[in-house]
């Protein structure tokens, strides 16, 4: 994480996600790219799931070319009626790759253009823009959070508020 550009964003903006999915009862899997060169999901992020996400390690760039990672996904959803949400790092390698691979199932798949990062600025922007053109959708961190809370008749509308402001 050290080497990502702007890292302080795609740090902030995945704990916020990961805030929210946990308040929300949405399913997550973290993936590591090879911990034990690269290093481990930080902590910032683990800490805010409360025990609810499933955290996977593969060394495939894309997360479906991990077996355990493609049957977990099948037994949570399915192509026709899933939404796919994706954040973190490197954009223009693991995120696009898997964003890709997931799309190409036939998965309705969304990046949150804000929560993902890599060395280069351009290889954020390169990657957003491949990911576009391939019917993947991009959203912002912000624009996730309201969507599950739907309104601001919510109860949790005050706690999803106070992660963005």
């Amino acid at each position: 994480m050290p080497a990502i550009d702007d890292q302080e964003r795609v740090i902030t903006n995945c704990a916020n996600l990961v805030t929210a999915a946990q308040r929300f009862n949405v399913p997550m899997i973290m993936t590591e790219q090879y911990p034990q060169g690269l290093g481990l999901t930080l902590s910032a992020i683990v800490d805010c799931a409360k025990g609810q996400a499933q955290i996977m390690d593969k060394v495939s760039f894309s997360a479906m070319k991990h077996e355990p990672f493609k049957n977990h996904i099948s037994e949570l959803a399915s192509p026709e009626t899933s939404q796919l949400i994706l954040a973190g790092v490197e954009a223009h390698i693991c995120v696009l790759q898997t964003a890709l691979d997931l799309r190409n199932k036939g998965y309705q798949v969304f990046v949150v253009a804000d929560a993902i990062g890599s060395r280069k600025e351009t290889s954020v922007k390169i990657a957003l823009e491949r990911l576009a053109m391939n019917d993947v959708q991009l959203i912002t961190t912000e624009m996730m959070l309201f969507e599950w809370t739907g309104s601001c008749d919510n109860p949790a509308f005050k706690d999803i508020r106070s992660l963005v402001v």
